[in-house]
């Protein structure tokens, strides 16, 4: 068991700063946007001076920080290669390039084969981990570890079965389907009127797809949630035996606390986005990444492939054994060639893409405008499937519309073209009227009839 007693733990999201100890402090704050966009750093030396009050303010005594990164924060997709490819690298790179919608060159990114046909693409914008790294640097703290909380749900639940996780948070939930130790799905959705329906609507269709029998079981924690019938729920206990109403709002940072606690060899796997940084910068890790004592997938089912294939967005992070560390920009000494088998988006290609523009910062809602129950969220899977993020869903005013309407505020005007490329492909689509910038959203999207 690794001993935490100097140890803090970081959340930022939505514009506030959470700290943790391994004594159970906590402490949360506001911090200016200026300071921090949402979960990004924008000030280095503002955040810093914010951390270190807040340390001080609730005299929690720390030299070691471990970060939890965010699921919107994060590329993460398995690719699938054959072994007659003349440079799975290459296939590799180019499959990640899609995928992301830019070259790698803003990332620090990894790939890890977990299979012989399958490999794990891990990515993250150099920006986010830099600027954690740097807040750490200013004011003395040792940063130990930057985590997924994707991945923290998935290997503190430790199910190898298929079961979907919800934490369902006072601004914001994170959906996780995990299989086989890993995580083959997730999403983060702002807190809506709808938000339950929204969450039953993507799991009844995750649960079914290509499945002989249909996933049933969903554990959550946070808010309660209300899904249909069919699934049968469980709440998850915070760790420690606390009380929810005390740790309102640190579900997350409990989560991590628990986990790095019991499973000291998370701080040393590649799924610590801190050593992608290193290896990145050629330095080399006081400790080799150690093996995971999961199974091996000497195989992959028809399922998971067809999901993948499904659900293009997906974050998958299957525990492979592997002995030593991955290689970042490359693949481990075991891994197979090939041609890439995984479904792409029609009439895209990594050269014809952009190479300035991140399809990451722009947000969408997208609505039904055909009146056809599921139609929104079906709208979501497949374009988020380009790199977008959608972050609601609902309907439209009318339900006659013929073609797909596009808003998009005019400070994104330079993604116009982008998207009329990428939406073209799955509809028949008219840019309409500009969309007011006071929106919580940057796109508007009705989908019509075509």
């Amino acid at each position: 068991m690794l001993p935490l007693k100097d140890f803090v733990f970081v959340e930022l999201n939505r514009g506030k700063l959470r700290l943790l100890t391994s004594d159970l402090k906590l402490s949360v704050s506001d911090v200016e946007a200026q300071v921090l966009n949402d979960s990004s750093i924008s000030l280095v030396e503002g955040l810093a001076s914010s951390l270190k009050y807040a340390l001080k303010n609730t005299n929690i005594k720390a030299s070691k920080a471990v970060f939890l990164l965010e699921e919107k924060d994060i590329y993460d997709r398995f690719f699938v290669v054959r072994n007659d490819s003349e440079d799975p690298l290459e296939n590799l790179k180019a499959q990640a390039c899609e995928f992301v919608g830019s070259s790698l060159d803003s990332l620090y990114h990894v790939f890890q084969k977990v299979s012989p046909f399958v490999y794990q693409f891990i990515g993250v914008p150099k920006e986010k981990i830099d600027t954690i790294e740097a807040t750490c640097n200013k004011i003395s703290l040792n940063l130990v570890a930057i985590l997924p909380v994707s991945f923290v749900f998935a290997k503190y639940i430790g199910k190898y079965d298929p079961f979907f996780f919800v934490y369902k948070g006072e601004e914001e939930s994170t959906l996780v389907a995990s299989e086989y130790g890993g995580v083959y799905f997730s999403g983060t959705y702002s807190i809506a009127a709808d938000v339950n329906r929204k969450i039953t609507s993507l799991l009844t269709e995750l649960s079914t797809f290509n499945r002989q029998k249909p996933i049933t079981e969903l554990l959550y924690m946070g808010d309660d949630v209300t899904v249909a019938e069919s699934f049968v729920t469980k709440r998850i206990q915070l760790p420690f035996n606390v009380e929810l109403k005390d740790y309102r709002g640190f579900e997350k940072l409990m989560t991590t606390l628990a986990l790095v606690k019991e499973h000291e060899d998370v701080i040393t796997s590649y799924y610590n986005l801190k050593n992608v940084l290193l290896l990145s910068l050629g330095k080399p890790q006081k400790m080799s990444i150690v093996k995971y004592s999961v199974p091996a997938l000497v195989t992959v089912s028809v399922l998971v492939l067809a999901l993948i294939f499904k659900f293009s967005n997906w974050k998958f992070w299957n525990l492979g054994n592997q002995s030593t560390g991955p290689e970042v920009n490359g693949v481990s000494e075991s891994s197979s060639s090939a041609e890439s088998v995984s479904e792409k988006p029609k009439e895209t290609s990594p050269s014809a893409l952009p190479k300035t523009l991140d399809k990451a910062l722009v947000t969408m809602r997208v609505e039904n405008g055909v009146g056809i129950a599921g139609t929104a969220g079906k709208a979501k899977t497949a374009i988020e499937a380009y790199g977008y993020k959608v972050v609601e869903i609902g309907n439209a005013s009318a339900f006659d519309f013929a073609n797909t309407q596009v808003k998009i505020k005019k400070s994104k005007a330079d993604y116009i073209e982008l998207l009329k490329k990428d939406l073209s492909v799955l509809y028949e689509v008219t840019v309409s009227d500009w969309l007011e910038e006071g929106k919580s959203y940057d796109v508007l999207i009705i989908v019509g009839k075509k």
